[in-house]
């Protein structure tokens, strides 16, 4: 093994752990809140070898506590028209992944290459030649789930050109996502069923970061225009600070918070019964009814 993977330097290491805040707020006639500590792994998609290399706690292995695979993230099903996925999802990737195939003869196999075809699916250009810095949650003791994972894709000058987010339902297993183009107004219209105390009337409104020293994701939901009243009715908030990735820090990581997925399902569904206990209307997932749900206040 190359001694030289074991040290880390933070004037020149991309990777960290990312450790903060995630908020959220419903806004209206029924209002809740809660903000919660955690931790996300950032990761350098070229410095992948180097950062599993220095600690047994953080690695690719089996028995490594947090543990980082590869697909887990953009998996290669999401290119060959898995029903799981949506209909829309399916369709969309299908052809993409079929012209794919035709001009190069390969599927996507590796992370970068299913990243730089997903970013081409959904109407970017990236070439996997360039940096990508990704922010999600690894397995926890062979458990994994991340509502949401972002991939910060950065141009041949060190601009971050997209950032593309992977977004799951917890309870249909679905992923969707979202490309954002940080050269254009950062809005898109929401088009996948999240959460069933929302519905899809609104459109995203994006404030982004990209990871460094700190990095930011806030994300408003804004009422379609048809609808009276105030027009931001959600917002989530991601607020994280770096922290090296020593083999100590990794370390006191996994003391800190031994099971971050598991804490993360948890508080999905705590938070879930609380609305319920609200009487927050539930909504239907789009595809288990014949017509769409209606905006209730």
């Amino acid at each position: 093994m190359n001694k030289l993977t074991r040290h880390f330097d933070e004037n020149t290491e991309r990777s960290g752990i990312y450790w903060g805040n995630v908020r959220h707020r419903r806004f209206g006639a029924i209002t809740h809140e809660f903000s919660y500590q955690l931790y996300m792994m950032g990761l350098d998609l070229d410095e992948i070898e180097q950062t599993t290399a220095r600690s047994l706690v953080f690695g690719t292995r089996w028995f490594n506590p947090i543990r980082f695979v590869e697909t887990d993230y953009v998996p290669e099903k999401t290119f060959n028209g898995d029903e799981s996925l949506g209909n829309h999802e399916s369709q969309i990737n299908d052809k993409t992944s079929n012209s794919y195939k035709t001009q190069n003869s390969i599927e996507p196999k590796t992370l970068k290459q299913r990243i730089a075809l997903k970013v081409k699916s959904l109407g970017g250009q990236w070439s996997e030649s360039n940096r990508v810095t990704m922010l999600a949650q690894c397995r926890c003791f062979g458990i994994y789930f991340s509502p949401i994972n972002c991939f910060f894709c950065f141009d041949e000058n060190l601009e971050c050109r997209y950032m593309l987010a992977e977004v799951s339902n917890t309870p249909w297993r679905e992923r969707h996502y979202y490309l954002i183009d940080m050269q254009q107004e950062l809005k898109a219209k929401k088009d996948f069923h999240v959460s069933p105390f929302m519905d899809l009337d609104m459109t995203y409104h994006w404030k982004i970061k990209p990871p460094s020293r700190r990095t930011l994701v806030h994300i408003e939901n804004h009422r379609d225009e048809q609808y009276p009243g105030d027009k931001k009715v959600f917002d989530a908030t991601l607020a994280l600070e770096k922290q090296p990735m020593t083999a100590s820090d990794i370390r006191q990581t996994l003391i800190r918070t031994p099971a971050m997925t598991t804490k993360v399902v948890l508080g999905i569904y705590y938070q879930a019964l609380k609305l319920f206990i609200k009487k927050v209307p539930f909504v239907s997932h789009p595809d288990s009814v014949s017509k769409p749900p209606q905006y209730k206040n």
